[in-house]
């Protein structure tokens, strides 16, 4: 959930207040201080502890979402691509191996209809086109498939990014650019100024509470 409210910028001290350091709140983070806005990240835990801490780090093209919601399959594409380009010493490739046996519910044709239009991205992704391979061949390259009515295997690939290194260079490079961290504290709670908020609540593991201005806040 996001939720954001605007207050008067008179001797407000910051333009922007993150709340979750978050692989979500670290890249609005980064993006922000590059952009010259006075900003400030707050967690109440260590940066990228919780959900972000245990992501598998696959960075992928929106190929499930090809399908039925192209749009998204591009954005994510441009993603990836991004990735590939401002973080290259961070990311891996990854080959994905699709075998298809009778009875799935889509077939050999099907499946590789869909990579075709996937192949079409990788310029977005800094992808390799697909390759079809026999059963024989499959089983050569991945002895543990069961043979038993393998009709074949559709190889593409994906990205896999170093998450605790991505974290570790996203705060430096927003740190670098201005913006301000401040872990260990936990919001308890918003202060209105008019019809908008205007500061934000928050308590540290001591018990010392503080108050923190902002006109936008991001939660």
């Amino acid at each position: 959930m996001i939720i954001i409210g605007f207050a008067p910028a008179v001797s407000n001290p910051y333009d922007l207040v993150i709340i979750g350091a978050g692989i979500t709140g670290l890249g609005l983070f980064t993006r922000a201080a590059r952009e010259g806005i006075s900003v400030l990240l707050l967690d109440r835990g260590r940066i990228g502890g919780a959900t972000t801490a245990v992501t598998s780090g696959l960075f992928h093209g929106g190929l499930r979402y090809l399908p039925y919601d192209v749009p998204t399959s591009l954005l994510m594409g441009r993603e990836v691509g991004n990735l590939c380009r401002d973080y290259k010493d961070l990311v891996h490739r990854d080959v994905f191996l699709w075998p298809v046996y009778p009875g799935h519910l889509y077939g050999m044709e099907t499946v590789e209809a869909l990579l075709e239009h996937y192949d079409a991205m990788r310029d977005l992704r800094d992808g390799r086109l697909h390759v079809r391979l026999s059963s024989r061949e499959a089983l050569e390259v991945e002895p543990a498939l069961e043979p038993a009515g393998l009709k074949g295997v559709l190889c593409f690939d994906e990205w896999r990014v170093d998450v605790p290194e991505l974290v570790k260079r996203l705060v430096e490079e927003a740190q670098g650019d201005g913006g301000k961290l401040r872990m260990g504290e936990r919001v308890v709670g918003f202060e209105r100024s008019g019809k908008s908020l205007g500061a934000v609540r928050v308590v540290d593991s001591s018990g010392r509470t503080d108050r923190i201005k902002a006109r936008v806040f991001v939660n």
